[in-house]
Order: structure tokens, then C-alpha cells, then sequence
């Protein structure tokens, strides 16, 4: 049976990672890197195409592990 995907997306300054998950939903896999001002576009164009279910967004930390404020950096 084939079940609706899932989106996760990693949020950068300036790239956005992006996996799905396969149409069973067992396994997840990189979709693709992208600049993030075309990830708008992009999402939206995917979830034209593919049926998504849900979209989970990671925790943006830095390499400190401390978190990303993204409203002082963009």
C-alpha cells in the first residue's frame, strides 16, 4: 500500500536539506540540498507531485550544538 510521504527538512543560513520518505513509508532518504530562497518554490512544486502527509523541520544548531537564531543572521 502506498501511503501518503513525509517531508523533513534541515534549515540552513544558506542551503536547505530535504529527505523523503519512500512510498511505503518505511525509509527515508535525501531528497535533495537546495539554496534556501528557493525552497518555497521548490516544496511547493514537490507537493504538487507527491502526495506528503507531513513535514517535520529539524532544530537548527550551530556546531556548538546552541541554537541557530535565524532572525539576527538572515
Amino acid at each position: 500500500m502506498i501511503k501518503p510521504r513525509i517531508i523533513a527538512i534541515d534549515y540552513g543560513i544558506k542551503r536547505v536539506g530535504l529527505a523523503v520518505t519512500d512510498p511505503l513509508g518505511l525509509i527515508a532518504t535525501p531528497l535533495k540540498g537546495i539554496e534556501t530562497h528557493k525552497v518555497v518554490d521548490f516544496l511547493k512544486q514537490y507537493i504538487q507531485q507527491e502526495t506528503v502527509e507531513e513535514v517535520v523541520v529539524g532544530k537548527p544548531l550551530q556546531l556548538n550544538q546552541t541554537l541557530l537564531d535565524l532572525l539576527i543572521c538572515c
